[in-house]
């Protein structure tokens, strides 16, 4: 077929399974810029490596060549030409790249004519390839919680890393850019007993035989499981205030549950279960409108990763008396907003007769 305008140039079409019976074209590979004709007469696929054959020459007929192509997996659909092959300077191989097969670093390319005289006579070249894939991050590590004072052990999960190399062994190794915390790794499992509240960074290296590196960071908090803030809040407290949030003489002003320091309408307590920012004046929004004759629609967002969050809806007529309002709940859905907060829809029913009514959501 001609590309690009030139004629038997040839092409090869790659092809990803999307489902069980569906496939997306995702590249389109060809060399019409090189002198080389036929490409794709022949092909070998192995994993992410991918061995192509174009048996003839439009300057000199007959002499081929073969091509050999990496994907890298972070990179779907990108092909780099890793190397082209042609006979051997002296030889009287033709066709060569009539068929090529590839397997584990070995490749074999034919060449099934001799130029040299009107023979049957053909070739066999084999071919071992030294080149190396470096390993990539596939899924970011997650951030752990660890207690103070109890032994802590979180494996690094295997699909973390990725390496192409065919029965390539990845070497993890551990580093604690800002101090250990009496943490360490021990055959790609992170170990020890934390001694100090906080976040501790972990780093992950995974290594290849080659040498080639690839790396991660990902953070272990540790809490005081004495305090009855639980591990979410004290780690709230940590990313909004510092290391002032272990200070005892700023809970009143600061970090403490009725503390407001950014002065708006919300103490943290409310900041942490609705969303808020305890450092910016803000306003996380309970939105109530009617939904049809005698009904109401609340909408609140709320975190829901706190099982120590117990959260109530209460009713009240003069904002002065407020009453357990869940009776009047219709129904109930929710729409998670991330790994920490989720948006809450409420249908509620109005009691016969009544004709405002005001409603909060409590937090204990």
């Amino acid at each position: 077929m001609a590309v690009g305008g030139v004629p038997l140039a040839g092409a090869v079409y790659v092809y990803d399974a999307e489902g069980t019976n569906h496939f997306v074209r995702t590249a389109t590979l060809h060399q019409a810029g090189a002198a080389e004709r036929r490409f794709g007469y022949s092909i070998s696929v192995k994993d992410d490596t991918l061995f192509v054959g174009a048996p003839h020459n439009k300057v000199s007929p007959n002499f081929g060549a073969a091509f050999l192509y990496s994907r890298q997996p972070a990179v779907p659909g990108t092909w780099y030409l890793m190397q082209k092959l042609t006979r051997p300077a002296g030889s009287v191989a033709g066709l060569f790249g009539s068929a090529v097969n590839f397997q584990r670093g070995t490749a074999i390319v034919g060449a099934p004519a001799d130029l040299s005289t009107i023979s049957n006579r053909g070739y066999a070249y084999f071919y071992r390839f030294g080149y190396n894939h470096p390993p990539v991050l596939l899924t970011p590590i997650p951030d752990q919680f660890a207690e103070r004072g109890l032994p802590f052990s979180f494996p690094v999960p295997s699909g973390t890393f990725l390496d192409a190399d065919d029965g390539e062994i990845l070497v993890l190794s551990g580093d604690w850019p800002g101090g250990s915390n009496g943490f360490q790794m021990v055959n790609g499992v992170v170990t020890g007993t934390p001694v100090q509240v906080g976040a501790t960074l972990v780093g992950v290296t995974a290594t290849d035989r080659a040498g080639a590196q690839v790396r991660d960071v990902f953070e272990v908090f540790v809490y005081d499981g004495a305090s009855p803030l639980g591990p979410h809040r004290q780690l709230w407290n940590g990313d909004a205030f510092g290391t002032n949030a272990a200070n005892p003489a700023l809970e009143a002003t600061l970090w403490g549950g009725g503390a407001n320091p950014d002065l708006d309408d919300l103490f943290n307590d409310q900041e942490y279960a609705f969303g808020g920012d305890p450092n910016t004046p803000d306003h996380p929004a309970l939105l109530l409108e009617p939904y049809g004759a005698g009904y109401l629609r609340l909408t609140y967002v709320r975190r829901y990763n706190d099982p120590l969050l117990i959260f109530e809806l209460q009713g009240s007529i003069d904002m002065v008396a407020w009453y357990d309002a869940g009776f009047l709940v219709l129904s109930e859905s929710s729409i998670a907003l991330g790994p920490e907060f989720e948006e809450v829809t409420v249908v509620l029913v109005l009691p016969p007769g009544e004709r405002g009514i005001n409603m909060r959501i409590r937090v204990r």
